[in-house]
């Protein structure tokens, strides 16, 4: 099953995201490739994830919070 179409049409592509998306909501589709987990000083759990699509890759922060309530997925 190629979701390919799908995810085109509800993404935006890696490679065209720049420094005008600051502050933005984005949304990505992709591949995690590395997920690289670390506490922070206040002892909570936060991740950096390397996602890839086929037009690039990047590097997102997963917030405590957001790891803390979706840690099945990470």
């Amino acid at each position: 099953m190629d979701i390919a179409p799908a995810l085109a049409e509800a993404t935006t592509p890696i490679a065209d995201i720049t420094i005008h998306n600051a502050n933005e909501k984005v949304k990505i589709g992709g591949i995690i490739t590395t997920i690289k987990k670390i506490i922070t000083r206040t002892q909570k759990a936060m991740a950096f994830a390397t996602v890839e699509d086929r037009s690039g890759s990047l590097e997102v922060l997963v917030f405590a919070k957001l790891l803390e309530t979706s840690q099945n997925l990470w």
